[in-house]
């Protein structure tokens, strides 16, 4: 097995980015970091200890959130004076009024219960979907669909000596160190967006001295590392707009783009207002695990290419360093989850970027032989099984990697 193609180098990450953002010479992750060069100091330290010190009060908070007494303050922006609005925007672009009131309990980056699916909106959506794309005319290029979700960034296999011993030890727990991640391409799958991460520390120890512009995420952060309004809309207005564009006017067509996106509080649909060039859609309540492009294996590909990779970059320190499982656990960083989020994005394969749209928008999927999320997801979890074995981890089944 080559394990090079899954390994990017932690230490030296690549010099170019499809992001169209210019990188310096010391690659994504600058030593000195130019202009955004952060120094030590005794506030920086305390600083870090009290987020230290939330982490675990934090990712149990995200887990276990409702949004009503607790996450008030994280809710108002999204019910008050926009409620009505987004309301009549998503019943004039597509008919559909949103289940606002439910909305108002469900975490904000939470997958929708395929057990409470709405299989007759999801059967009835397509349609109606496809009639708007004529009559705007968009081409698979310039239809997109952006989702959120949760990555535990240092999780190790459930049945690894870490994961039981990290299970067992007082304090934090490092396996749940959470971000959120905002994944999205068009449907045509040539046209990967860079990806959102949001972290509950603005300057984590691993990136000091290092320019958040150059990284290859937009980089956002809060207190609990969620999706919010006021971030999307930052994004939005920021970043999205100029990317789109740029990709438009590389491939010579109209800056015209139907934004897919399913109805999250995080998505304010008053957002459409700020752009005369993307139109928001919103998905039906309660079909995102039957529809949405993401949810269809884009998000499950990537997972099990970051886990893969991840892996496979721990059998070449132990190999190559002596060093052990357990020191390269310690010592891996979110500068090192950034880096392999890069990489196993890159690597999600077009036919899957394309391929996940077929339920929803069936005419911009190609035929690619033998195409099947199922399949390119048990490639990656035979090639983990074999790295976990390496490492002498005999006792992982693929059943613990999923």
């Amino acid at each position: 097995m080559n394990m090079k193609s899954f390994i990017p180098n932690i230490d030296d990450p690549p010099e170019s980015d499809d992001s169209g953002d210019e990188i310096p010479p010391g690659g994504i992750f600058p030593a000195g970091g130019g202009p955004g060069n952060v120094t030590e100091s005794e506030d920086d330290n305390e600083e870090e200890e009290e987020e230290e010190a939330d982490n675990e009060e934090a990712a149990e908070q995200y887990d276990e959130a409702t949004m009503s007494d607790s996450g008030a303050a994280y809710s108002s922006s999204y019910y008050s004076s926009s409620e009505s609005e987004a309301e009549a925007t998503m019943e004039e672009v597509f008919g559909i009024k949103p289940a606002l009131e439910a909305q108002r309990n469900k975490p904000p980056d939470l997958e929708t219960d395929s057990a409470s699916a709405d299989t007759e909106s999801a059967r009835k959506f397509p349609e109606m979907l496809k009639k708007t794309l004529e009559e705007g005319q968009y081409s698979s290029k310039q239809v997109f669909n952006v989702d959120e979700t949760g990555l535990y960034w240092k999780k190790m296999p459930a049945r690894t000596y870490i994961a039981q011993e990290e299970k067992t030890a007082p304090g934090f727990k490092a396996s749940k160190d959470r971000l959120t991640l905002l994944l999205g391409a068009n449907a045509e799958g040539d046209c990967r967006l860079k990806p959102v991460l949001i972290y509950h520390s603005q300057n984590p120890r691993a990136l000091k001295g290092y320019d958040r512009a150059f990284l290859p995420v937009h980089w956002y952060a809060n207190k609990k590392g969620w999706m919010t309004g006021k971030i999307f809309s930052d994004y939005y207005k920021n970043k999205l707009h100029s990317e789109l564009k740029a990709y438009c006017n590389k491939e010579g067509i109209p800056f015209k783009i139907l934004l897919l996106v399913d109805n999250a509080p995080s998505h304010p649909a008053s957002l459409e207002n700020l752009s005369n060039n993307i139109k928001l859609a919103f998905l039906p309540p309660n079909t995102t695990s039957l529809l949405q492009p993401c949810d269809q294996g884009l998000i499950q590909t990537f997972k099990s290419y970051y886990l893969r990779s991840t892996m496979a970059a721990a059998v070449k320190k132990t190999n190559e360093m002596n060093k052990t499982l357990r020191d390269f656990w310690k010592n891996f960083t979110i500068k090192d989850a950034v880096t392999f989020i890069k990489q196993s994005w890159d690597e999600v394969p077009t036919k899957c970027l394309n391929g996940v749209w077929k339920k929803l928008c069936h005419q911009f999927a190609h035929s690619f032989n033998g195409f099947a999320v199922d399949s390119i997801v048990s490639k990656a979890n035979k090639d983990l099984t074999s790295y976990t074995q390496d490492l002498g981890l005999d006792e992982v089944e693929k059943e613990d990697i999923g």
